[in-house]
């Protein structure tokens, strides 16, 4: 009937004029009867034009477009047959490529297919004096093959609807009669059914197929949650099943979706006849697939506890994490592994997330392990339709979905350096805008997420510092790992050596023992190594040298020794850092062999008048805690009040951050550091020191800030600074040099030079110092660079004849310098 109305129409447009060629390779043999009778109520409507343009036809009529109906094709035909009014001629238009099918199908929609798209194309055919042919093969295809004109694909779902129970089945039609399921008209990647639902497994578990609490599922489409299936298999249990309803309701439901929209009500009801005909026998056949179901996961759930229980030993709170992992009633998860073994905290971690995606249905279409700074990119960024800022797209965690988050310590340090970052540059803005979400949405109580931080205590420590919440919610679920131990390290080393190395450590076992720990505990903490493959490493390294040796120190203690040595005078400084040394080496040593020490700053004071050698400690230090691989770069960066105060408001902040960065890793030396301190409310110095404090707390473990200056301007911007105070580990004073230091200097630096030096010159030189010491802003050593630059001067005026001595002569006068 629908057929002969459009062939009696198609005599309408029989004088209509069309100059391109567009002819579908499947022309009309997928598009349904339904589809056609609403191109047939369409085209009563209004009137069309088509036109040929860079490969494009353009379809000019006077319908809507119904690109967001989010109804079906038969609403769509019942609105339309129901409306008496006209649409206005030619209002719309729309574009298709001449050589895309009628097949194809997009999203957009609820429609079998497109509208627009099958009218201009009928409209094409009558004009060209095709469409009955059309017709004719379109009814000679239908024929001879099985036609799904709602689908790309069909959709090989076995017998599931023969043996679901009443109850499941008049659930799952609920939804579809409330259209809270929908199936992708084609396949995602080539391969899976896409089906869409406003409610996850833990929603349906909830719900228990009651149909009344289905009209509350309220949310926007654009938000439901997908589902993939694969359409050439059975449909069947997930590997999960978490709400052991006897099947999966979103699953269920989009096959009679699927079946419904096809036109096939009566496949669906000769199913279901089959199952009241043999219900015992379909009754025992779901009850046998149950138990299978839980059978099998009940195994994999004792096989990812067997495989946990391998680690018993190594996890200290072991009882505490096993309580937790099996506890039913939380629905959520949160834990922290630490650790400085890698690849055992990497292997319990995997065993833990195995076992949380199995007992709880966890979401494992991917894979759950991320760095922190990826997974922060991906909670914000900028829309791919506008780069604007205020299209930033903000992204929560997904609901029964795990997350495992590594490189903690990478993460804590960009997230501190974008966190107080204020800049236009809309890359840092966003930047900053992913570490403040991340870290809120990783502190944030909510119902079926589940989390597991794995990283070094250290590490883990410095990360729940950055949000109270963190600490509150993960402090309680730290699960530490025992470190491979000294003791252990050693046995795994003798058991490595080769037969006769060991015969040779066995006749003086102990003293072995202890040169093998003093090198571990010296040398660890910058080989790329933990105790485990160190200890290996040092085994294969003695059996290549047929001897029970270790490779050089990296760390050598007469290296501080013998640049000490070189400095003249200081004798108090240069025994406070000897004893800051020892305590250095102490404090690694104690930490290797397992000793909890307190926290405490690296942070410190160095006060002193100008040229007493703070700048030459500094550099002494930095090398120190470099080579004892407290700090991770041999650097000292040094600077002053200008190199952290901006000239405008705003500048300050991201100047000092600068600073702070280039000194990331190593020591920044600030020198007359108290001129930071400024009561006037235009001075910036306040926001620096803030900045300052801010970082040493921040970076504690990988920064250290000294600050320099006189001793009475140094104690007055300290006791007035209870941040900087507090932060301060170490105090350094430099006294001024002695007259006799200062020659004894003098006379080094000039031989240094290699200049000979006569002894008559001494007396001088001590009136110079004694003189000169007395006035105010004295510069002790750099007094001596200046002596010496003046001497040399005078010592070529002078024309003396033996070039390389310096005589009573050259030596300038107090009225000279």
């Amino acid at each position: 009937e629908i057929e002969q109305k459009l062939i009696d129409l198609a005599a309408k447009y029989s004088e209509d004029k069309i100059d391109f060629v567009w002819d579908l390779s499947d022309g009309l043999k997928n598009v349904s009867d339904e589809t056609l009778e609403l191109a047939y109520e369409l085209l009563l409507r209004t009137e069309i034009k088509l036109e040929e343009k860079e490969k494009k036809v353009i379809i000019r009529n006077g319908y809507n477009s119904f690109c967001d109906y989010k109804s079906s094709t038969s609403d769509l035909l019942e609105e339309t047959r129901n409306s008496s009014t006209k649409m206005k001629p030619l209002s719309t238009s729309y574009s298709v490529g001449i050589a895309s099918s009628l097949n194809r199908v997009c999203e957009n929609c609820h429609y079998q297919k497109c509208p627009k798209h099958v009218v201009g194309y009928i409209y094409y055919l009558m004009v060209k004096g095709k469409f009955v042919e059309a017709l004719d093969e379109r009814k000679e295809y239908i024929k001879n093959n099985e036609v799904n004109p709602m689908y790309s694909y069909v959709w090989q779902f076995g017998d599931v609807l023969k043996y679901i129970s009443d109850e499941m089945f008049e659930y799952c039609m609920e939804k579809v009669r409330r259209k809270k399921v929908y199936v992708s008209r084609h396949l995602i990647d080539d391969k899976s059914i896409s089906i869409k639902d406003p409610s996850t497994c833990f929603d349906e578990k909830n719900i228990g197929l009651d149909k009344e609490k289905i009209k509350d599922l309220n949310i926007p489409f654009e938000k439901w949650y997908s589902l993939k299936r694969n359409p050439s298999k059975p449909v069947s249990f997930c590997n999960n099943y978490s709400c052991r309803l006897g099947g999966c309701p979103t699953v269920i439901a989009g096959v009679l979706h699927y079946l419904i929209v096809s036109g096939k009500q009566d496949f669906i009801d000769k199913e279901r006849q089959y199952y009241h005909d043999h219900k015992d026998e379909m009754d025992k056949k779901r009850q046998k697939l149950i138990d299978d179901k839980l059978n099998e996961i009940k195994e994999d759930t004792a096989n990812a506890l067997n495989s946990l229980n391998e680690f018993k030993e190594k996890i200290e709170n072991y009882d505490d994490l096993i309580t937790s992992l099996t506890n039913k009633n939380q629905s959520s998860f949160y834990c922290i592994i630490e650790g400085e073994d890698v690849k055992e905290r990497n292997a319990i971690v995997d065993t833990i997330g195995k076992f949380l995606i199995t007992d709880r249905s966890l979401d494992d279409k991917e894979s759950p392990r991320k760095t922190l700074q990826s997974f922060a990119a991906s909670r914000v960024y900028l829309t791919s339709d506008d780069s604007r800022y205020k299209k930033l797209q903000k992204n929560n965690l997904n609901k029964d979905e795990l997350y495992i988050l590594t490189d903690v310590g990478e993460f804590i340090s960009d997230y501190n350096v974008f966190k107080n970052l204020n800049t236009d540059y809309l890359h840092y803005e966003i930047r900053k805008k992913q570490y403040i979400h991340s870290v809120d949405l990783l502190s944030e109580l909510a119902r079926s997420n589940y989390i597991i931080i794995e990283g070094t205590t250290k590490e883990i420590d410095a990360f729940l510092e950055l949000d109270p919440r963190l600490k509150y919610i993960y402090q309680e679920s730290r699960y530490k790992i025992s470190e491979f131990s000294l003791d252990d390290a050693f046995l795994s080393y003798t058991a490595n050596l080769d037969n006769s190395l060991f015969y040779k450590l066995k006749e003086n076992y102990d003293s072995h023992k202890k040169a093998f720990l003093e090198y571990i505990t010296l040398n660890k903490n910058f080989i790329p190594f933990d105790n485990r493959e160190l200890a290996i490493y040092l085994a294969l390294y003695s059996n290549s040298k047929g001897d029970l040796v270790f490779p050089n120190n990296i760390y050598k203690k007469e290296t501080v020794e013998e640049a000490l040595k070189n400095i003249i005078g200081l004798e108090n400084v240069k025994q406070k850092v000897k004893d800051f040394e020892k305590f250095m080496l102490f404090k690694v040593k104690a930490e290797s062999d397992g000793i909890k020490l307190p926290s405490s700053n690296m942070h410190m004071v160095f006060t002193g008048n100008p040229g007493t050698g703070k700048t030459t400690i500094a550099r002494i230090m930095a090398k120190m805690l470099y080579d004892m691989g407290i700090i991770k770069e041999n650097k000292l960066v040094e600077v002053e009040r200008k190199d952290l105060i901006g000239q405008y408001i705003g500048q300050t902040a991201p100047k000092t951050y600068e600073v702070i960065n280039k000194a990331m890793g190593g020591v920044l030396f600030i020198d007359e550091a108290y001129s930071l301190a400024n009561e006037s409310k235009k001075d910036f110095g306040g926001e620096a020191i803030a900045t300052l404090i801010k970082a040493m707390e921040d970076h504690k473990d990988n920064l250290v800030v000294i600050f320099a200056g006189y001793k009475k301007e140094m104690a007055e911007f300290i006791d007035m600074n209870s941040g900087i105070a507090s932060r301060i580990g170490y105090t350094f004073d430099f006294e001024d040099y002695s007259n006799d230091e200062l020659t004894e200097m003098f006379n080094k630096k000039i031989k240094n030079m290699g200049f000979e030096y006569d002894e008559k010159c001494e007396t001088d030189l001590k009136n110079l110092f004694e003189y000169f010491s007395r006035r105010k802003g004295f510069g002790n050593g750099r007094f001596v660079d200046k002596l010496i630059q003046e001497t040399i001067l005078k010592h070529a005026i002078n024309e003396s004849p033996s070039i390389n001595r310096i005589t009573k002569e050259d030596i300038p006068s107090i009225r000279e310098m």
